[in-house]
């Protein structure tokens, strides 16, 4: 998401789509790398916003 927020400032219609699972959100003991993995996911795209970068990205 840092790379390109250079161009997504420049444009007027610019999103970012970041797609997970819900495994994030319950968890799986036999697949906790994957399930943590989800929940990274979640978590960068809710921290993105609120970030320490000098103007924010996203409304």
């Amino acid at each position: 998401m840092q790379a390109v927020l250079p161009l997504l400032r420049a444009s007027s219609g610019a999103s970012i789509v970041n797609i997970s699972s819900s495994a994030g959100l319950r968890g799986s003991g036999r697949l906790m790398a994957y399930s943590a993995s989800k929940w990274a996911v979640r978590g960068m795209t809710k921290g993105a916003p609120l970030s320490s970068w000098h103007r924010p990205a996203f409304a």
